[in-house]
């Protein structure tokens, strides 16, 4: 949706401003403790406010605004997951591809790289919004892209040489490798998933790869996607539930070698 921003700093956010009444399908409110950040939404007009005890940190400048992506998701009858997604280019528009879940640090971004050195695409390593297509509606699920960056540990895996990114660190904790390609070979707009992989880095690296009920790929992806908006839990875990319901699920351990993990 389009969107009237207005986003300014403010030497102090009250403390009595708590989350937004229950049952308001108008106005939506979110109010970040950690770093003092209220953000409001007024679906009607399509105007937004963000307000800031300070300048925003390295991490939002990343992924900007998550809370206005956030409602879009849900005003449009997805949901924004915490989630990578990668695909295979097979000259479909959009490509098939499937979303790679699990918690912080077991690999998404990983994944999502050596996946991208073996000619895959993706559409994001972190946090992707999943709308439902058709028809009809919600039988098909599409992954759009809302950020043109991966983001690894400081050690970790990096993109190839010659890949086209452009790399600067946060925090002195993660890199951020920048999207730079616009040709559509690396970083695409959209994915029609066809699965959801659930990453498991405590089963035996050489197990292999089995279908597991959608209710573990929800029970993986739920806790850190309504981490970000505990204000629609239900909503968030009802979407999460449909997507997982209508797409087959895996399990996949954390492979010794990355070549093994893009062939599973």
């Amino acid at each position: 949706p389009v969107v009237d921003l207005c986003s300014g700093a403010v030497a102090d956010v009250a403390d009595a401003i708590g989350p937004p009444p229950r049952g308001d399908a108008t106005v939506a409110v979110d109010r970040a403790v950690h770093d003092g950040t209220i953000s409001a939404w007024d679906r009607a007009s399509g105007r937004a406010v963000v307000l800031r005890t300070g300048a925003p940190g390295e991490y939002e400048q990343v992924t900007a605004l998550r809370p206005l992506v956030h409602w879009a998701a849900l005003a449009h009858g997805g949901v924004l997951v915490h989630a990578a997604a990668v695909g295979r280019p097979d000259g479909r528009d959009p490509a098939r591809g499937v979303l790679v879940v699990g918690e912080a640090g077991f690999g998404k971004s990983t994944t999502t790289l050596a996946a991208m050195a073996r000619g895959w695409v993706t559409n994001g390593d972190d946090a992707v919004m999943v709308l439902p297509t058709g028809p009809p509606p919600g039988t098909r699920w599409t992954a759009h892209a809302v950020y043109a960056a991966v983001k690894t540990k400081v050690g970790a895996a990096a993109p190839e040489p010659g890949a086209p990114t452009r790399s600067w660190m946060i925090g002195g904790r993660k890199w951020v490798h920048h999207l730079t390609a616009t040709d559509g070979r690396t970083l695409v707009p959209a994915l029609d998933l066809v699965g959801v992989v659930v990453l498991d880095p405590d089963a035996d690296s050489d197990a292999p790869v089995r279908r597991v009920p959608g209710a573990r790929a929800r029970t993986a992806t739920a806790p850190s996607t309504i981490g970000a908006l505990p204000d629609h839990q239900a909503d968030v875990l009802t979407r999460i539930g449909a997507l997982c319901a209508t797409r087959p699920a895996s399990v996949l351990p954390r492979r010794a070698d990355l070549d093994r993990t893009v062939v599973d």
